[in-house]
């Protein structure tokens, strides 16, 4: 009998090791209207999360962002409206410095994550135009490059399970901005968990020789 119960505990961790958590991200702006989504689901949708922005709206310099949203998890729910603005970007900044500082071999623990992190889906089509056919012309290859460079930078990093897929249209006879982006993301849940450990380990180990670096210094004063 215990030895049952060992069985079945031990392909019940296995399963959820090898277990996919499931990201997608939907953004949409039409007529100059904002939306957007984010989807986690894990252990086959046992546990989610939806986080749902059907509004972003710019203030000025100083308010930035204003981002309505309904978050939605596998025991909550709840609307808040959040504010993007500068000192929030340069707090987040600031945070990161901290982190890379703290965390030894931060960034290469990241870059092994995201070898782990696959692709599954990449649809980027963007309608543009100014009114102009020369202007909208230039603006198509503007936003091509964008394009293009940010697919360069993932696949650096992510895996690909299908080609991502990126189009352009310029409109010639009126001045529009219009754009949808789908992307989904898969990764065991395995291999998160040992990206936490990492970070974590790698955590403690900067912090222990931080602490004996300091002791050296106060006993050599």
């Amino acid at each position: 009998m215990g030895m049952f119960i060992l069985i079945v505990v031990l392909g019940l961790g296995l399963l959820i090791y090898f277990s996919k958590i499931k990201i997608e991200i939907n953004y949409k702006r039409t007529d100059k209207q904002d939306k957007g989504e984010l989807k986690v689901r894990a252990l086959g949708g046992l546990l989610h999360y939806r986080l749902s922005i059907p509004t972003i709206d710019f203030k000025n310099v100083d308010k930035g962002v204003k981002v309505e949203s309904n978050k939605e998890s596998s025991t909550d729910k709840k609307a808040e409206d959040t504010f993007i603005n500068k000192d929030k970007i340069e707090f987040l900044y600031e945070n990161y410095e901290d982190l890379l500082h703290r965390v030894k071999y931060f960034q290469e623990s990241v870059r092994w994550f995201m070898s782990r992190v696959h692709c599954t889906k990449w649809d980027w089509e963007t309608n543009v135009g100014t009114g102009d056919a020369a202007e909208a012309g230039v603006l198509t290859g503007m936003i091509w490059g964008v394009k293009t460079t940010v697919l360069g930078f993932f696949s650096h990093y992510i895996q690909w399970d299908s080609r991502p897929q990126i189009e352009v249209t310029p409109c010639f006879q009126q001045a529009l901005l219009d754009t949808s982006f789908v992307a989904k993301f898969s990764f065991t849940f395995g291999s998160a968990v040992r990206f936490l450990l990492l970070l974590w380990f790698r955590f403690k180990k900067s912090n222990k020789k931080s602490h004996i670096l300091s002791t050296q210094r106060i006993s050599n004063m």
